[in-house]
């Protein structure tokens, strides 16, 4: 699976670079927050950038690459039937992080002067690492997901000739895993909004 993704990239880039693009396009994300709940403490941080190159005004087809850090950390609380004595309590830190790598082919709906909306569809490879500490143990795993389904709609917001700003949501499916436990598949979603610099 892994040896077909690669091909699979291989050989829409080299279309791509055989294909005398009119237009490039380069965008780039990063959001990052951080929430307190209860006695644990959850901080994310999300980097992308994006090559699409255009075969023709409406359609355009791209490469992206994102990666996402997810620390969750906190205190581990237990305790009796009726809740009035702690049992038990520790400190752990959960660190997730996934990269991944897609390739998307964009068909815009309608390209005007200030809005152009837009559907997209392809596929994404996804990597996971997985990090528990606890008081006095660690432990680490790795998974790869992929190739999948990657597909999505925007919106592209020009501010003048050469910059715009793009906001986009993706579905796809993903998994949530605990290291030593089996993985599970989920669908993974993503609201993006990015500064895009036309050349």
């Amino acid at each position: 699976m892994a040896m077909y993704g690669k091909k699979l990239f291989a050989l829409l880039f080299v279309s791509t670079l055989s294909y005398n693009a009119s237009a490039i396009d380069l965008t780039g994300s990063v959001s990052s927050s951080k929430s307190n709940l209860g006695y644990s403490t959850t901080t994310s941080q999300t980097v992308s950038g994006n090559i699409a190159f255009y075969l023709t005004d409406f359609m355009r087809i791209g490469f992206t690459h994102s990666q996402e850090i997810s620390i969750n950390n906190g205190y581990s609380v237990g305790s009796n039937v009726d809740e009035s004595t702690i049992t038990e309590e520790y400190y752990y830190k959960n660190t997730t992080q996934m990269d991944s790598n897609a390739a998307d082919l964009t068909f815009i709906l309608y390209n005007g002067a200030v809005f152009a909306p837009y559907i997209f569809g392809g596929a994404v490879i996804k990597d996971y690492k997985f990090r528990l500490e606890k008081t006095a143990t660690v432990e680490k795993g790795s998974v790869r997901l992929g190739p999948v389904p990657n597909a999505g709609l925007g919106m592209s917001i020009r501010l003048n000739r050469d910059f715009s700003l793009k906001l986009s949501y993706t579905v796809s499916p993903g998994i949530k895993k605990m290291p030593g436990e089996e993985a599970q598949g989920v669908l993974d979603t993503s609201t993006t909004v990015g500064l895009t610099y036309h050349m």
